[in-house]
């Protein structure tokens, strides 16, 4: 029996280069200065690791797909991202895009997942405060936007067989 496999975002738009693409995009606005002379301009990057809670709760806000914390055997956390259904199937979603392929979504965070993740919904992402999180969250809206569908699931027309 085949598998259904669902991608799209940067999964196909940039499949070999994902990581270059998102560091290729930045928010449009700065972040507060520093020091009065530099200002921060965040790159896409950065809601794959190191924010990629703001990141699942911007999705969250935006089509109410359920958070998840991913953590290693050692219950270090490892990565947020959110999780939806299509069509039955389990759809792991975070800045790269949607995927249905878990081995695909895991990979950028080997070794340090492991085989084993632990998956734990996250229903109280508001205690989850960063000092810079409104800038944060207003740049991972704007992503949202820019890639909208990118990061819907009423928006999936590719499926491939695998």
């Amino acid at each position: 029996m085949m598998k259904l496999i669902i991608s799209k975002g940067f999964y196909t738009s940039n499949k070999d280069n994902i990581i270059e693409s998102l560091l290729e995009i930045h928010s449009n606005k700065p972040a507060a200065s520093i020091n009065d002379e530099e200002y921060v301009y965040y790159d896409a990057e950065g809601f794959l690791h190191g924010y990629c809670h703001i990141f699942a709760y911007a999705l969250y806000q935006k089509f109410g797909y359920e958070i998840y914390e991913i953590s290693n055997s050692s219950e270090s956390v490892i990565h947020w991202c959110c999780i939806s259904k299509y069509d039955g199937i389990d759809v792991y979603i975070d800045v790269r895009g949607i995927t249905s392929n878990f081995n695909e979504f895991l990979n950028e965070f080997q070794p340090d997942i492991g085989a084993k993740p632990k998956m734990k919904i996250i229903d109280d992402i508001e205690k989850y405060n960063d000092e810079w999180i409104q800038e944060l969250l207003d740049f991972a809206n704007e992503l949202i936007d820019r890639y909208y569908d990118y990061y819907s699931i009423d928006l999936i027309h590719n499926k491939n067989q695998m």
